[in-house]
């Protein structure tokens, strides 16, 4: 996967780990100056035939984590689309180190 320099307002700093979907990367928010995780989905990893209701399936879980306050479900920033020339959802997270 190519990696940009930029996800949204979101400066990538590096990659955090890899999946069977996406990528994660360490990004910084230069507006709340703080280190975040982005989860960047890689079409290319996605099948055909299910690779729309993959990504619909990715939106969801990035909505129902959203709402969600608890200890044990990682709270989501922030969710888009269209970051990259390959259009690919992502969504950010909390950095643990």
């Amino acid at each position: 996967m190519n990696i940009p320099a930029v996800i949204g307002r979101y400066e990538v700093r590096g990659l955090l780990g890899e999946g069977g979907m996406a990528t994660v990367l360490e990004g910084w928010d230069p507006v709340l100056h703080r280190t975040l995780a982005i989860k960047l989905v890689d079409k290319t990893k996605l099948e055909q035939e299910t690779k729309d209701e993959a990504l619909s399936r990715f939106k969801r879980e990035a909505q129902a984590a959203a709402r969600l306050t608890h200890a044990n479900v990682v709270q989501v920033y922030e969710y888009g689309e269209g970051a990259t020339s390959a259009s690919s959802p992502w969504s950010t997270s909390p950095a643990s180190h």
